[in-house]
């Protein structure tokens, strides 16, 4: 089933994608950031996604975080997300909500697509940006919509 224009523009879509050097990132759309194709294609997958990384294990410190002008629930996620070594971006950039994504949290040890284990490693190999997810603090993406 297709993630619809609708619960685009009304939800707050946790998505998954990796940059050129196959590092593992994590979206918050908080409504107001665009959600691309590769995501809107497949709620089943999108769903798949966020409950193995959900359960997967910390193994790595924080390098860098945003400070609490972001809200405590949000850096709270983030941490947990990047202790995963999971890179994290919201649609929020300390002062008012956009279209494009900010990089919120940073891993000591990236997350890489190869750690991955199948099929959540052949979703995510569609779902590249091209980008250097270390060398950048905002991306944008295009909209499904």
């Amino acid at each position: 089933m297709r993630i619809s224009e609708l619960e685009v523009e009304y939800e707050d879509i946790l998505w998954f994608a990796i940059d050129k050097f196959h590092r593992v990132i994590a979206f918050t759309s908080g409504v107001y950031g665009h959600v691309p194709e590769f995501v809107c294609r497949s709620k089943e997958e999108t769903i798949l996604i966020e409950n193995y990384f959900d359960n997967c294990g910390k193994r790595t410190e924080i390098k860098h975080i945003k400070g609490i002008e972001f809200g405590e629930k949000l850096i709270g996620f983030c941490e947990y997300m990047t202790q995963k070594g999971i890179y994290c971006f919201d649609s929020y950039n300390g002062n008012e909500h956009v279209e494009y994504y900010t990089k919120i949290s940073s891993p000591c040890e990236a997350l890489v697509i190869e750690n991955v284990p199948e099929p959540i490693a052949s979703i995510l190999k569609s779902h590249i940006i091209d980008v250097d997810v270390e060398m950048v603090d905002i991306i944008h993406v295009c909209n499904a919509y």
